[in-house]
């Protein structure tokens, strides 16, 4: 059973800052739940069902859970003759635990037409919290120089794997893949957002959502984007090389036409530092013209092949050679992973 979490989450205002409230549970990094001064273990939240409980409300990030949902969650198809008598039991004990001096009755979870729900103007939620603050300094409004260092941090938090110490169960599964999909999503919008100011930025965080998911196209355009900004064009086509490999092991279809795109951007605009590339380049642009029966710049007219004998003049062997030699280096050196220290 799974619990339904939204694709684009947002956060409502609480009239509050993040921080302030009594009660916190952070789910990133394992379960860690604080109310007051009072750090609540296992035996003070009641047990294995009540913190299973407690979980399943919070990663729904205070969209209200039915009490049917509920169930499934906790017991499966095992579930005992009284089940909601039960679960209404283990949300008594959680708002026990839970209750700050003052405020309402029903505390930090509420009850909605056979549904409950954590209430997020009580509860600080690292995942909510998370979410909005980076949501908010993606916006549009936000310079990239001024979003750059909110993003570094945002993003170290949002890596941090979600309950990792809990056992794996199928809604819990559900809930770690959204968090890890919603993660790459910032990823590459960071990359893009910041790419022209900090593309070594750009590369780390399109690279982590490659790691991520190896289909993502948003995520290899952002890294080749990355490469094209800061020069690394050899870098970028042998990242586009990869992408073509995975696409067609895994899809049996070629990069998008955005990512041609790009790939083309790659190929025709190496800086002067990127001798390798040039010197591939011209190799095969020489030895097309030649093989045509033209002539490359810098040339004179007869150093092409000569009618007569079909000999190639010392342009296109020059050319040949130079070919020859940068394809043995390429497929004698060791293949560099995406997330090689170094990319």
């Amino acid at each position: 059973m799974s619990i339904h979490v939204a694709r684009t989450v947002t956060v409502a205002p609480t009239g509050r800052r993040p921080g302030t409230a009594a009660v916190q549970v952070n789910l990133l990094g394992g379960l860690h739940v604080r109310v007051g001064t009072t750090v609540l273990g296992p035996r003070q939240l009641g047990g294995v069902k009540p913190r299973h409980l407690l979980i399943a409300l919070a990663v729904a990030r205070g969209v209200p859970v039915s009490k049917e949902a509920l169930v499934s969650i906790l017991w499966g198809d095992d579930r005992p003759t009284a089940a909601t008598a039960t679960l209404e039991s283990y949300v008594c004990v959680l708002r026990k635990h839970l209750q700050v001096p003052g405020a309402p009755r029903q505390g930090t979870i509420m009850t909605r037409a056979g549904c409950y729900s954590l209430d997020l103007d009580q509860v600080d939620l690292d995942v909510a919290t998370l979410a909005r603050d980076v949501g908010r300094v993606l916006h549009p409004s936000v310079r990239p120089e001024v979003a750059l260092p909110l993003l570094r941090r945002t993003l170290a938090v949002a890596r941090t794997p979600l309950l990792p110490d809990e056992a794996s169960a199928l809604w819990l599964d559900a809930a770690r893949a959204e968090h890890e999909r919603m993660t790459s999503e910032w990823l590459v919008a960071a990359a893009e957002k910041v790419v022209d100011l900090a593309p070594g930025d750009a590369t780390r965080w399109a690279r982590q959502a490659i790691e991520a998911d190896p289909l993502d196209e948003g995520a290899w355009y952002a890294y080749l984007h990355s490469k094209d900004v800061s020069g690394h064009h050899a870098e970028g086509l042998r990242a586009y090389a990869r992408c073509r490999r995975v696409f067609a092991d895994e899809l049996g279809c070629a990069p998008g036409p955005r990512l041609q795109e790009m790939y083309g951007r790659l190929l025709g605009g190496p800086d002067t530092g990127d001798s390798e590339l040039e010197g591939l380049i011209d190799a095969v642009v020489r030895l097309h013209r030649v093989s045509r029966g033209g002539f490359a710049v810098g040339d004179v007219p007869d150093s092409g092949p000569d009618s007569g004998t079909g000999r190639r003049g010392p342009a296109a062997d020059e050319a040949r050679r130079t070919l020859a030699a940068l394809v043995r280096c390429a497929s004698s050196a060791p293949s560099r992973p995406i997330r090689s220290a170094s990319a």
